[in-house]
């Protein structure tokens, strides 16, 4: 019965060490805001719709990661 409650404390301990020490990644690229802007601010002068299916993406700088 000891043994069965020790094993049960460690087991607990080891799960919940192992949920803290998950960080949160983020993608390596992202949307890029300057280029969809310019895009969709030169449409609407052309009086054109613009859909975004696949929009344009730039790589994350390394300061931009953290």
């Amino acid at each position: 019965m000891r043994t069965l409650t020790l094993l049960l404390i460690v087991t607990a301990a080891l799960a919940v060490s192992a949920c803290a020490s998950v960080s949160e990644k983020r993608a390596p690229t992202e949307v890029d805001k300057d280029y969809v802007g310019a895009v969709e601010s030169q449409a609407r002068l052309s009086g054109v719709d613009v859909q975004w299916v696949n929009p344009p993406r730039r790589n994350r700088t390394t300061d931009e990661e953290g």
